[in-house]
């Protein structure tokens, strides 16, 4: 299996079924090219992005927060980091399986 595919399988709500318009005249048991448009290609951008975003802003705001309460900056920047990781986390498993379904054409190899 390919790196990354099964974090994005199961966020996905399971394993990705693609419903094609078939353009080609497929019968059961050919093979097809299928095109996915650019849009399609986002998800694992979005998947690994928004935590790594909320890791550093909570990282930003640790540093940024220590001084106000007299904190170790270290200790702020961590804890606010992976409490950002965590919030990312938990919100990309709140929409996992809500992606649109798109049309795709199927072509003949």
């Amino acid at each position: 299996m390919q790196c990354g595919l099964r974090e994005v399988e199961e966020l996905a709500g399971g394993k990705p079924v693609i419903e094609a318009i078939n353009t080609a005249g497929a019968d059961i048991g050919d093979k097809v090219k299928v095109r996915l448009e650019v849009s399609t290609l986002k998800a694992p951008f979005i998947i690994y992005g928004i935590p790594v975003v909320l890791l550093i802003i909570g990282a930003m705001l640790g540093l940024y927060l220590a001084k106000d309460i007299n904190k170790s900056p270290d200790t702020m920047s961590g804890i606010l980091g992976i409490s950002g990781l965590i919030i990312g986390i938990l919100i990309l498993l709140l929409f996992r399986g809500k992606g649109a379904k798109k049309r795709i054409y199927a072509d003949s190899c």
